[in-house]
């Protein structure tokens, strides 16, 4: 009986042991706060100080680890035992000398280790340690300039991280510590600050804070500007121009293979995204999703074409060994040796390829289901695609751009499929969305691992790399964060992807009007019909005599809007030289040049050439040899005339070479506003 009243008794003890602790903890914490400002300069180091820090520590860890005190009592005791010291040094710093400076940097390093002692006794609030470890260094760094504490700064901040991934406080930490040198960095950082499932409510005040700064700098980067107008403006023109301009850049940067750089841009935008919608702006949010989800085709199709790069390397170096082992055959005639070295083989090539083993589940389920396919695809054989899984040979540079792609591309699934995929989005944008889902499902499929397909979320590397923090995309090793954003992806309900031994799309509202879908192609037939005509605008525009002469507001307005640039062959030239005396269209013509060459240069030039024809072969001629990027439009100079080509040529001009079109002056005039209407 006396040990059950024992049993009974404890509990009750023991919180009023907690309640004790916190009625001292207070007094204790003032204690020390008055210690602080009555300290002078030489006497940071204070052995009374560190006595009371001491017995506070004891007190602290009475109520550290208590679900509704232990929080609280951390917080006071950093505020007032730590964070009032560093607030007192800053205050007294200006006339330190390098040794004093010293003194305080080794006391600042004896805090961060006092806390790291609490933070290894207590467990369960070492992430919250680590951010105020994080906060010593930081101010260190900021007090005394010291590379070394900037880095562990970071470190603490990101080892908060790791250890309580659901917490924006250190996210927002990283974004203080990155704003200064790696401006979109910290802009990362502070959206996921502001995401996370326990937000850090500041966030988007530094969001805005950022971006205000930027504009004062006058950053002019594409993304800092679409970024800057999003959450600034909402004028949707200026944001169409934004969007055009930050797409025909992906389109540059694929080709150089710059896919690190896209895939940041496209985790940027994402999370841009998802913090617009929390801030009732769901007209820039969806925008910025929807921009992200055209751009998703180009980014799919520089994944495919990479790995296929990849596999034509695999092909040559497989038939190489083949002919170097029928060599080998043709010498070695032992059949027992040749068949224990056929077994061996085959015993260490058990896991096939990445893409290759899904690509050909991929192959049987199409054919299964009455899909053509092509008939002159080369599969790579066991042995050949064994090599890339080796996990002790790292990936070539094709693969490592193409999973990080595709770790951009999961991520953006994730975080905008709310705003893509919701119950009250429009029907042409799910459409859109279920077609992605779709072509990332099978790309999914191409990445899987054949034989342990029902572990395939956990083989797109190494196992061991499956739950790592989310600020790996800020680093070149994003692509480690596959494994973990496929788990992500299966587990998120509103994503129309299933698992079970291959990835599935399974549309989440499959009785759609049939009515609202046809609607939804009729808008991609326009919008594709809109870019074919956007692709057949040239680059260069030649006028002809005639349209110098009586089109003169019109070539001026094609220099003003800066979009074009107008050439003016020198035969033409001489032509208003001849007549200038008595056509005062021409003297108007002659002073224009004169004036919008030396304004405007990079508009508007002159080139030596005896007709139109030829100074349009020769300024095609050099955007084909010099001009990468340009030589893969069909148009690339247009002749201007005045002369009527016919209804048939409304919307398409007459070609009169190669990537050299021929147009009435009035009909391109008429196209030409149509296209800047649109984009």
């Amino acid at each position: 009986m006396a040990t059950e009243v024992h049993q009974q008794e404890e509990p009750s003890t023991s919180n009023a042991d907690k309640m004790r602790a916190m009625n001292r903890l207070p007094l204790m914490c003032n204690d020390v706060e008055k210690t602080i400002k009555e300290l002078s300069v030489k006497d940071i180091k204070s052995t009374q100080l560190d006595t009371m820090r001491s017995k506070v520590r004891r007190c602290l860890e009475e109520v550290i680890d208590d679900e509704e005190y232990g929080q609280t009592a951390l917080e006071h005791v950093w505020h007032s035992c730590y964070y009032s010291l560093i607030c007192h040094i800053r205050t007294s710093i200006s006339g330190w000398g390098v040794e004093q400076k010293e003194r305080c940097s080794r006391e600042i390093s004896v805090l961060t280790v006092e806390l790291a002692q609490l933070a290894s006794l207590h467990k369960k609030r070492s992430a919250l340690i680590s951010v105020y470890m994080g906060d010593l260094r930081r101010y260190a760094f900021m007090l005394f300039s010291s590379d070394r504490e900037r880095r562990l700064a970071i470190l603490h901040y990101r080892e908060a991280v790791a250890t309580d991934g659901h917490s924006g406080l250190a996210l927002n930490q990283l974004g203080l510590m990155k704003q200064d040198t790696k401006m979109t960095t910290a802009l990362l950082y502070f959206m996921l600050a502001h995401l996370a499932e326990r937000p850090f409510h500041g966030a988007f005040g530094n969001i805005l804070a950022l971006l205000t700064r930027a504009t004062s700098q006058h950053r002019k980067g594409r993304l800092l500007l679409l970024l800057m107008h999003c959450f600034t403006s909402s004028r949707i023109i200026d944001f169409n121009e934004y969007r055009t301009k930050w797409i025909d850049q992906i389109d540059t940067e694929l080709d150089s293979h710059q896919g690190a750089h896209v895939a940041f841009n496209v985790h940027l935008l994402s999370l841009a995204s998802a913090c617009l919608a929390t801030k009732d702006c769901e007209e820039q949010s969806r925008a910025v999703s929807t921009m992200l989800l055209d751009a998703t085709g180009r980014l799919l199709r520089g994944i495919e074409e990479l790995v296929a790069s990849e596999s034509a390397k695999l092909l040559k170096k497989g038939e190489r060994r083949r002919r170097a082992s029928d060599s080998n055959e043709s010498v070695h005639t032992d059949p027992e040796e040749a068949r224990n070295s056929k077994n061996k083989l085959n015993n260490d090539g058990e896991v096939t390829d990445y893409w290759v083993a899904g690509y050909r589940m991929v192959r049987e389920q199409n054919r299964l289901n009455g899909i053509e396919q092509d008939d002159d695809v080369v599969e790579l054989s066991e042995d050949e695609s064994s090599e890339l899984v080796d996990s002790s040979v790292p990936p070539s540079d094709e693969i490592r751009e193409a999973k990080t792609l595709l770790v951009a591309l999961l991520h953006f699934t994730i975080v905008t499929v709310k705003q893509l995929y919701g119950e009250h989005t429009p029907t042409s944008i799910r459409f859109e969305f279920e077609q992605f889902a779709q072509r990332i499902s099978d790309t999914l499929n191409s990445f899987m691992l054949g034989d342990r397909a029902t572990r395939a979320e956990l083989n797109f590397y190494r196992p061991e790399q499956v739950d790592l923090p989310i600020w790996y995309v800020t680093t070149e090793d994003a692509m480690l964060l596959l494994p973990t954003l496929v788990r992500r992806l299966i587990d998120t309900p509103e994503v129309p992807i299933l698992f079970d031994e291959f990835f599935r799309f399974v549309p989440i509202a499959s009785n759609k009007d049939m009515v609202m879908k046809n609607m939804a192609k009729l808008r991609l037939a326009c919008r594709a019909k809109q870019e074919e005509a956007r692709a057949l605008l040239p680059v260069y525009v030649i006028p002809e005599d005639n349209v110098v002469l009586d089109h003169l507001p019109v070539l001026r307005d094609l220099v003003n809007d800066g979009q074009l640039r107008v050439v003016i062959a020198e035969d033409t030239l001489r032509m208003m030289d001849k007549i200038k005396k008595g056509d005062i269209r021409a003297r108007e013509g002659i002073r224009w040049l004169q004036q919008g060459i030396c304004e405007q240069g990079d508009r508007l030039e002159m080139r030596k050439a005896d007709s139109v024809l030829l100074c349009a072969e020769d300024v095609a001629w050099k955007v084909q040899t010099t001009k990468k990027s340009l030589a893969t439009k069909p148009v690339t100079v247009t002749i201007l005339t005045t002369d009527i080509l016919g209804e048939q040529y409304d919307e398409k001009p007459l070609m009169v070479g190669a990537k050299i079109s021929r147009e009435n002056v009035d009909q391109f005039q008429t196209r030409y506003k149509a296209a800047l209407k649109e984009y």
